[in-house]
């Protein structure tokens, strides 16, 4: 769980991410027998989630600290696959900005 974005893109990390928790609900308790009443399925389902959401903020870089305050603020807690989408749409939303800025800069260069 000590996996860090560095410099990969959010689609990579979150991946290789999926693959660590895929890995580690191998060795989880589960119970499909669509008999329990008291909600603990659910209890435990929801703590996992946010175990995910919390690694998976944590290992970002540094840059995206004000997104994780964010999202850390909400209430209640999005699913891991929103998160990701919040994530990866500021991830693009930069992108855009600086390729824009690039283009402003080299057409005001131009001129």
């Amino acid at each position: 769980m000590n996996l860090s974005q560095s410099q990969q893109s959010i689609s990579v990390y979150f991946t290789k991410l999926e693959s660590i928790w895929d890995e580690l609900n191998n060795y989880r308790p589960v119970c499909n027998c669509g008999k329990c009443t008291c909600g603990g399925v659910k209890a435990l389902n929801d703590c996992y989630q946010l175990e995910y959401i919390m690694s998976f903020l944590m290992g970002l870089h540094d840059s995206f600290a004000h997104i994780q305050g964010q999202v850390l603020a909400l209430d209640p807690m999005p699913p891991i696959n929103k998160v990701f989408a919040l994530i990866s749409q500021d991830e693009h939303q930069r992108k855009v900005g600086i390729t824009a800025s690039d283009s402003a800069n080299t057409m005001a260069f131009a001129a």
